[in-house]
């Protein structure tokens, strides 16, 4: 040991019970071994270690290690390297026996305190309790608080946590379930509760209105059930939750209530005296003409006059309780859809003022061909049973309660119960009393003599002689002896009993009980070897003790771990307080731990900081206790070092600032939302809210769907679903719809948040607003679009300057030059002005064309308007009906997509006529000429297609030259070449675009398509 040699000096100043008292106030289970005959004895341990060996409650003194240890046999074999060895050793081990619940994981110190003894000490390794997150944990506080009867199981069916209403319902008063199997507790459960119970562990819910189960004693129990996984943080079931409510008295009492309708159906007479009795009421209304008659003990229940008052379903529901009068209506109007018996238990408040609890049943009646008649019922005044109930119920409670803490009692002082009836001899045992004697039930004749006859030879006499002089002198009988069981074992016996008298007053009856004191009686005499053993323990303990002075607060005595943890030598120690060794980097901490001595008589985990003897600041937990030894009392200090842990904790506080600080400026300044694995949304910031126009509570909840606008395609959204549930970041651009309909884009990042396993189990969307760029975007678009448009029809006019203006020019050059000559004579003169006037008019007519055109782009003032497509075609239709009869047009027309534009009326109506008129004109010959317009929504546009089975265009040659201006393809009608190139500049006027299908004699299609507005 460190600080001195050989025996410390507490000898001097404490005496053998100082220890005695220490060793068993270690926290952790302990033990002593000795060397003998080259194996280990145990010569003593604390209370706590008998929880770790199968034959927890017999006497293990003289015990050998290797017949003890026998299911650890690491524990054995590092027993001896420590002895043999003179080794200091630490161990951790997995820890069985079929005492336990299940297995225990132990650190094992080993420390030799000479060579023939060796102290071992236990400590438990908990591990999953601290792993349950907080929610679990506050789910667990939940279920042990819960007024209703709940249990809480883990994947393994084993109880979690479990309410007291579940212990009273059934009757598991003073059996612990932590930890124990639901199929040990109830053995009787069958395969088919299992199955659900397996559904359920899978994710399922399930429940039950009506269950019957039987018991393993046979009885039979009604209960209304459900049950319910939990889940784990990452997703993952944890275990089930089951709520069960019995329901057996309910059933019992709709038995009992079936069958006396029954019988009152057969006996009207009996009804009306059985009414008077249980203060049972009946009542029948017709459906028909909706009249209602009371029974006289109907009235009698409302406190009113059969003379006075004409009752009707609403003058009744008058008198139900205000709280129960929606539930009593939906409840009959419910009952038109059964043709069952229908029952409901509520209060009414009487003509009186009177509050009463009744019950009603009744059953509608119904015709032949199912039509309601009338129906009949009862109204039971049940105040009183109720009352008779619940006072049953208080009383049933208190006798359990107090057979209970008697129970408990008896059990936790290892009595055994005694009755012995002095008419007959014979003597009744509790199980305990057989255990003391080392008998089995059928091993014993129950008799006195038998008794009498366990008695220790030299101490039989003189018991019978104190039991009979106890008889003689109406006194308590109170002694103590041995006895020898059947294996010649001598047990010490503590024995203590009262006679009981008839009523003449003559003792007939004496009962009593036993307990075994031998364990007692071998500690008193081994006390001397016990001393020893308990100061070693003190000494070699893992945690830091110290004993010192009520009085003065001076040290006594304090082990090697005090001198490890705060760095002074035994010298240093002892004979000062605190104070003098400056142990205290606070002086309010010492002055906590005065004031908590002086009002709660302890002080227990208290953590503070004290100090070094160099000055460094470390970390304790305190517990002080007093303790008293040869009539003084004494102060006990327990002291843990927990530096390492409290580093460890202000760290995380430290790092849980810096995330908290990120996740603020990432709410301030982005759009935030998270989602779990299915894409639910489960946090929002305010910026989401902000931008999308709905609330917190709206979103929560919901997916992405709520806000999506239409815009994206399923490949779109397929693809982001497949980056992002692979656990890859994705990145892109959004057009998200706000609640008030409208349109925002947002440029968005999906982070997955993996498992374990790298499967994700959430995803944070971090998105940045970007409407305004998109909209500029657009802005710029439709002015490029435009740019480009404007230099087509530059080109188009070029083309038409270089071809149509050039060439009549050119004619009126040439001829002006001609008709100067003089020799021509006045015929010659007259053609050539003929051909000048038809140049001029060419001329003419190509500049007029060219206005028409700039015209009709620079007019577009006319405002946009709702165009019904269904009426357009058919005013068209009647603009040319003389043409359509004429070459027998037919017109398949479809607007069922949508029927329905804005747009600029004249500009649609013109663009709709030419390619009608076109379809006409341009038909095959000897074939009536079938004309098919329909309309159609894609995900961003409204697209009209014009069909016909006209000659059709040779678009292999002249694919480039439809639209353009004066292109025509046929001859045999009249015509320009404006048609198509007007249409296809008022199409894209309008912001549309124009497409062309064509093949010769096989006819046309017209494809225009027209953005969807937002």
């Amino acid at each position: 040991m460190k600080g001195y040699e050989g025996n410390p000096p507490i000898k001097d100043e404490i005496s053998r019970d100082v220890y005695l008292n220490l060793f068993q106030k270690l926290k952790s289970p302990s033990f002593i071994w000795k060397k003998k005959d080259e194996d280990y004895t145990l010569v003593d341990y604390t209370e706590e270690a008998l929880n770790y060996f199968q034959e927890s409650g017999k006497p293990f003194h003289g015990k050998k290690s290797s017949e003890l240890l026998a299911q650890c046999i690491e524990m054995h074999q590092d027993l001896e390297t420590c002895t043999k060895n003179q080794l200091d050793i630490e161990r951790e081990y997995s820890f069985t026996n079929t005492g336990f619940e299940k297995e225990k994981r132990v650190k094992v110190y080993y420390k030799c305190l000479n060579s023939d003894f060796t102290f071992v000490q236990l400590e438990e390794v908990k591990i999953a309790e601290e792993n349950y997150s907080k929610n679990v944990k506050e789910l667990l506080k939940f279920i042990e608080g819960s007024p209703a009867a709940l249990a809480m199981l883990d994947t393994e069916m084993c109880y979690l946590a479990r309410s007291d209403k579940w212990i009273a319902d059934y009757n598991l008063i003073g059996k612990e379930l932590i930890g124990k199997s639901h199929y040990e507790i109830f053995p009787e459960i069958g395969a088919e509760w299992k199955k659900i119970h397996q559904e359920c562990l899978k994710g399922k819910a399930d429940k039950r209105d009506e269950d019957y189960f039987i018991r393993q004693d046979g009885s039979i129990d009604w209960v209304r059930w459900e049950i319910r996984p939990w889940f784990q943080d990452n997703g993952e079931v944890g275990g089930i939750i089951l709520f069960t409510e019995l329901i057996t008295e309910k059933k019992r009492i709709e038995k009992e209530l079936k069958d006396q309708v029954i019988r009152s159906e057969t006996n009207e007479a009996k009804l009306i005296e059985a009414q008077m009795v249980s203060k049972l009421g009946s009542w029948e209304t017709n459906l028909l003409d909706l009249t209602v008659n009371w029974s006289p003990e109907t009235y009698k229940i409302f406190e009113l006059d059969p003379r006075a008052f004409q009752p009707t379903h609403e003058s009744f529901l008058d008198f139900v309780h205000p709280d129960d009068r929606d539930m009593v209506h939906h409840k009959f109007i419910a009952s038109f859809n059964t043709k069952n018996y229908n029952s409901v238990e509520h209060r009414i408040i009487t003509a009186k003022g009177n509050i009463k609890i009744v019950e009603e049943r009744w059953k509608i009646l119904y015709d032949e061909s199912g039509k309601p008649l009338r129906t009949f019922g009862t109204c039971q005044d049940i105040t009183e049973r109720r009352l008779i109930q619940q006072e049953l119920l208080e009383t049933k409670k208190i006798s359990e309660e107090n057979e209970y803490r008697l129970t408990l009692a008896v059990e936790a002082a290892e009595l055994g119960v005694w009755d012995w009836n002095l008419q007959t001899n014979e003597l009744i045992w509790d199980n305990r009393m057989y255990a003391l004697h080392g008998f089995t039930e059928n091993e014993t004749k129950n008799t006195f003599e038998h008794w009498a006859h366990t008695l220790h030879p030299e101490d039989k006499s003189a018991v019978i002689t104190e039991l009979e002089q106890a008889k003689r002198e109406e006194r308590k009988f109170d002694s103590s002896f041995r006895i020898v069981k059947p294996n010649g074992q001598i047990a010490y016996i503590k024995a203590a009993g009262i006679f009981l008298k008839n009523e003449l007053g003559l003792p007939y009856r004496m009962i009593g009980m036993n307990r075994d004191i031998t364990e007692l009686v071998n500690s008193i005499k081994n006390t001397e070897e016990s001393e020893e053993k308990f100061r070693l323990a003190f000494m070699t303990a893992s945690d830091a003790f110290s004993i010192g002075t009520i009085t003065d607060g001076k040290l006594l005595e304090v082990n090697d771990k005090y001198f490890d943890i705060f760095g002074y030598t035994r010298e240093e120690c002892i004979h000062k307080t605190s104070q003098e060794l400056n142990l205290y980097k606070n002086q309010e901490d010492r002055a906590r731990i005065l004031h908590e001595l002086k009002t709660k008589g302890y002080v227990k985990d208290l953590e503070l900081e004290g100090r070094k003897k160099n000055g460094q600041t470390v970390f304790v937990s305190m517990s002080v206790n007093y303790f008293t030894a040869n009539g003084e009392d004494y102060l006990i200090g327990c002291i843990r070092d927990i530096t390492d842990r409290r580093k460890a904790e202000q760290k995380q506080i430290a790092n849980l600032k810096i995330i908290a600080d990120y996740r603020n400026a990432l709410d301030a300044s982005t759009i935030v939302a998270i989602t779990d694995a299915k894409g639910k949304i489960i946090h929002t910031n305010e910026n989401f809210c902000k931008i999308s126009k709905y609330t917190s509570e709206e979103l929560i909840g919901q997916d992405h769907r709520l806000i999506n606008s239409g815009y994206h395609s399923k490949d779109f959204i397929k693809t982001l679903w497949k980056t992002i549930s692979s656990g890859k970041t994705w990145k892109g651009e959004f057009k998200n719809r706000a609640k008030d309909g409208s349109f925002y884009w947002v440029d968005t990042t999906i982070v997955p948040f993996l498992n374990e396993k790298g499967k994700p189990v959430k995803y944070i969307a971090i998105r940045s607003d970007i409407t305004d760029r998109k909209i500029a975007e657009d802005e710029r678009q439709k002015i490029m679009n435009d740019l480009i448009q404007r230099n087509r029809d530059l080109e188009q006019f070029s083309y038409i300057v270089s071809h149509n203006l050039r060439a009549p020019v050119a004619n009126i050059i040439g001829i002006s030059n001609l008709l100067l000559d003089s020799t021509l004579d006045q015929d010659q003169k007259d053609q050539l002005n003929i051909g000048l006037k038809k140049s001029i008019q060419g001329l003419d007519m190509t500049l007029k064309d060219l206005s028409y055109i700039l015209q009709k782009k620079h007019e577009i003032h006319e405002n946009k308007v709702t165009v019904n497509l269904t009426n357009l075609v058919e005013n068209i239709q009647e603009s040319i009906q003389n043409l359509i009869n004429k070459e027998g047009a037919v017109f398949i027309v479809n607007f069922n997509e949508i029927d329905e534009i804005k747009t600029i009326k004249s500009y649609l109506h013109s663009i709709f006529y030419n390619l009608i008129s076109n379809s006409i004109k341009y038909k095959q010959k000897a074939v009536n000429p079938i004309i098919e317009i329909k309309s159609q929504l894609s995900e961003k546009n409204i697209i009209i297609t014009f069909k016909d089975n006209g000659i059709g265009i040779d678009l292999t040659k002249k694919k480039d030259q439809i639209f353009g201006l004066y292109k025509r393809f046929h001859f045999h009608t009249e015509g320009k070449g404006m048609g198509l190139f007007m249409v296809k500049t008022q199409v894209e006027t309008l912001g549309g675009r124009i497409e062309i299908d064509s093949e010769i004699n096989k006819g046309t299609t017209f494809t225009i398509s027209f953005e969807r507005p937002n």
